[in-house]
C-alpha cells in the first residue's frame, strides 16, 4: 500500500487497484451492463487467497478480503445500479480461467467478499438475498464472475 501525506501532515492510505492484466481489460465500464429487469456486473476472476482452503496468515486474509470488497464497491457505483429493498435472487455464473476442477461451494465462499461489497455499495442488507443461483460458465481468458441481481 502506499502513504500519501493529507494536508494536515497526517498519513493517509492510497488504495491501489491490481494492474488492468488481472481485470482483463483497461476501462471499467467493460464491466458493467445493463439488462431489462436485471442488473449486470461482472467482476475478473476471484483471489486466491480468498480462498476457504487456503491457509494464509490472518493480516494477509483481512487485505485480500478489504482489496476485494472495494473493488466490488468501485464497480457497483460506476454500474449506478438502483434496487429497491425487496427479497432479491443472486445469479452468480463463475467463467474459469482454465479447466481445473473447482467446486461451486468453495467459488461461493471465495465471493463472500465480493458479494459483501456489493450490498455495501448499494447501502442493503445482504439479508434481502431470497435466492442465490451458481452456475458454471464457460472458459474465458483470464476468468471473470458474473453477477445477476434481479428482484424475486
Amino acid at each position: 500500500m502506499g502513504r500519501l501525506l493529507s494536508r494536515r501532515g497526517r498519513k493517509r492510505r492510497v488504495l491501489y487497484f491490481p494492474p488492468h492484466h488481472l481485470f482483463g481489460c483497461i476501462d471499467k465500464s467493460l464491466f458493467v451492463t445493463f439488462g431489462g429487469d436485471m442488473e449486470i456486473i461482472t467482476f475478473p476472476w476471484l483471489d486466491s487467497r480468498l480462498s476457504p482452503n487456503k491457509r494464509i496468515d490472518r493480516r494477509a486474509l483481512i487485505g485480500a478480503k478489504r482489496d476485494a470488497k472495494l473493488l466490488a464497491m468501485s464497480l457497483t457505483w460506476d454500474s449506478k445500479i438502483a434496487v429497491i429493498e425487496t427479497d432479491l435472487q443472486l445469479k452468480i455464473t463463475f467463467c474459469p480461467p482454465d479447466k481445473r476442477r473447482l467446486d461451486l461451494d468453495n467459488l461461493y465462499a471465495t465471493f463472500k467478499a465480493y458479494q459483501d461489497g456489493i450490498f455495501e455499495a448499494l447501502a442493503l442488507d445482504d439479508c434481502l438475498i431470497d435466492r442465490v443461483i451458481l452456475q458454471r460458465g464457460e472458459l474465458v481468458k483470464n476468468g471473470c464472475v458474473i453477477v445477476e441481481l434481479k428482484e424475486a
